[in-house]
């Protein structure tokens, strides 16, 4: 697990795609990618546009759980542009060390290519071998069929549902809750 190592190379439609590790030098590129979800509106989380100093102090606590095994985060490039991202977060607490929190983001003009299930997969196994992850936890709005039929096509099962689980840009959204056991 070092910063900015490359894990996987591939074509797709003669143009570059790379899986590697985060590093600090993508604090603009990833700056960019969080501030178009937010524009979006999309269903991943942020709803309020960061500033570059707070990407880069999220960048430095990121490579320091990386650095400890208490985090895998991967970054997707496509011809040396960012595009997206996957992360696993490893348990804080004794009690769940075996269990990691995944979460993926990708460019709106990326979906629907296989890229962010690329992504998945490669933080997935990464989790498995670095941060000796077991099982695997993900919450997605219940309105984002898209996502829950990649998660289900991925190993993913449904095992509960938080009615009004998440405030979305002024409502509230049921959030399912998925896992993998690996």
């Amino acid at each position: 697990m070092k910063a900015g190592q490359v894990l996987k190379k591939i074509k797709i439609n003669k143009k570059d795609f790379i899986i590697r590790y985060l590093k600090h030098e993508d604090v603009d590129d990833l700056l960019k990618v969080v501030n178009s979800l937010v524009e979006e509106k999309s269903m991943l989380g942020p709803q309020k546009k960061f500033s570059r100093a707070r990407e880069e102090k999220w960048i430095k606590n990121i490579l320091h759980k990386m650095l400890n095994k208490k985090a895998i985060y991967l970054v997707g490039q496509l011809d040396g542009q960012i595009i997206g991202s996957a992360s696993v977060f490893k348990g804080k607490f004794i009690n769940r060390k075996h269990l990691g929190q995944v979460a993926v983001s990708l460019l709106p003009e990326y979906r629907g290519r296989g890229l962010g299930k690329r992504l998945i997969k490669k933080a997935i196994s990464e989790a498995k071998k670095h941060l000796k992850t077991k099982i695997i936890k993900l919450n997605v709005y219940a309105e984002n069929k898209k996502a829950i039929k990649l998660y289900k096509s991925l190993g993913f099962e449904r095992v509960g549902k938080i009615k009004k689980g998440r405030y979305h840009f002024g409502r509230y959204i049921d959030l399912i809750i998925m896992v993998k056991y690996l």
